[in-house]
């Protein structure tokens, strides 16, 4: 398959991609995009979050969200649509790292495509712009500038390398996981691939630390500069980590969310374990590098053992790339078959297997229901009335002035932001109060005095 048929395709892919995910735009807004949404209109009107609204999740993604509301405006298509032309630019990002490491125009397609259908996957919230989708890009970035640094030699990369780890880590915390991988591909290049020498090792290891720390400066000075230093540490750290380190797991919780995410595609996983069985045949780098970025991304995903859908989007992009080399390594054994209509035939039987199971899986949800239908197949609809929120905003909007602070006593922050009213409390979510945790008495008690002082 010569470059430009190659550029064609993925380009081909990339206007489908578009095109499956144009159903997607309207869904109404899930409690987590409330949650970013509120912070983000608060933060462009001069407020702050960890100080004016409070939240767990660090701020590179209310940055975003800001960004999104400045640039193309405030509703729920905007956020949708820039996340999924956001997604179009992963889904390049993987072929170009797909292309380094393989060299093979089929692995970096195959790779593209995998991770197109799985990032707008219902059973992992793909709708939904949540804080996996935005953060596998610099995750996949980081990777590219690893890989190629340990091959050129070049310390300029290493640092980028960290920066984007950096990045991931300020959008997720989980992105800690991706600088632990970079560190340890690094390292192993070094000690035991050495492919740079020994006393070159302290350096190289450094200067991706540096990376990751001018990006951790940036973020640490706006919190300083803003007095929220210690507000933002709070939430970020003493709230978040108590999140994830407690021990939910629960086989049930594991089977009901996991089992229906492998089925829908089936084929990239037996074309991942395919890569995997022949890991040692594409040379010491190439193994040890797709195993340590498969091992660190899945451990991204096991904090707290929650299980949560949207949570499965860190380990796509590896497990993508891995099934890009096992369709490369079928292709392979296809080329052997001595008659041609049997290598067509087996072509066909490949190719229609890979698309026949997500589609049969999501064919309703991209050319059958409507955006609200959507959520509420999506969403377990007792607990999720992310429907109803947009009738209750505009009851709410109809019944008080702008001026008016209102209270959604639950977990429901995007009634705030479709009724564009200001919450009586920085808790634009009870959820992070009511876990158990040190932390939850004084919390609830600062709720309960913002609210008596701002009826």
């Amino acid at each position: 398959m010569n470059n430009r048929i190659t550029l064609l395709l993925l380009l081909l892919l990339l206007v489908s991609s578009l095109f499956i995910r144009l159903p997607f735009l309207s869904v109404p807004l899930e409690r987590d995009e409330g949650v970013r949404a509120v912070i983000a209109e608060g933060m462009l009107e001069g407020g702050l979050p960890y100080r004016d609204f409070y939240t767990n999740k660090p701020p590179l993604i209310f940055f975003i969200y800001a960004f999104i509301f400045k640039t193309l405006g405030r509703t729920v298509e905007d956020i949708h649509f820039f996340m999924h032309l956001y997604t179009l630019i992963s889904i390049c990002a993987l072929f170009i790292l797909a292309r380094a490491v393989s060299k093979d125009n089929l692995t970096s397609l195959v790779s593209a495509f995998f991770l197109s259908i799985t990032t707008i996957s219902p059973k992992v919230y793909g709708n939904a712009a949540n804080l996996e989708i935005f953060m596998i890009l610099p995750v996949m970035l980081s990777a590219i500038f690893a890989y190629k640094a340990v091959g050129k030699r070049a310390l300029s990369f290493l640092f980028l390398s960290g920066f984007f780890a950096g990045i991931a880590f300020w959008i997720k915390q989980s992105g800690i996981f991706d600088l632990f991988f970079i560190l340890t591909f690094v390292s192993y290049e070094t000690l035991i691939g050495k492919d740079i020498s020994k006393p070159l090792y302290l350096k190289a290891i450094s200067v991706v630390l540096a990376g990751f720390a001018a990006i951790s400066l940036v973020m640490l000075y706006y919190f300083w500069s803003n007095n929220i230093f210690d507000d933002a540490i709070l939430w970020i750290f003493q709230v978040g980590i108590p999140y994830v380190s407690r021990w939910h797991f629960s086989w049930r919780r594991f089977s009901v969310v996991t089992k229906p995410i492998f089925a829908e595609n089936i084929m990239m996983y037996m074309l991942a374990v395919i890569a995997l069985l022949n890991l040692r045949r594409k040379g010491t780098r190439i193994a040890v590098f797709l195993s340590l970025w498969s091992i660190f991304l899945v451990l991204a995903v096991l904090p707290g053992f929650r299980f949560i859908q949207h949570y499965y989007i860190q380990v796509f992009p590896p497990v993508a790339l891995l099934a890009g080399f096992g369709a490369a390594e079928v292709a392979a054994k296809i080329r052997r078959f001595r008659l041609r209509p049997l290598r067509v035939l087996s072509r066909v039987i490949v190719i229609s297997l890979i698309a026949y199971f997500p589609l049969e899986a999501n064919y309703d949800f991209i050319f059958r229901y409507s955006p609200f239908h959507i959520s509420k197949k999506t969403y377990c609809t007792t607990y999720n009335p992310f429907v109803e929120s947009l009738e209750i905003a505009e009851y709410i909007r109809r019944n008080t002035s702008e001026s008016d602070p209102i209270l959604v006593v639950g977990n429901e922050p995007q009634i705030y932001f479709y009724a564009k009213r200001k919450s009586a409390t920085g808790h634009i979510g009870f959820f992070y109060i009511f876990q158990d945790f040190p932390l939850d008495s004084p919390l609830q008690r600062k709720a309960y005095d913002e609210i008596i002082e701002r009826r």
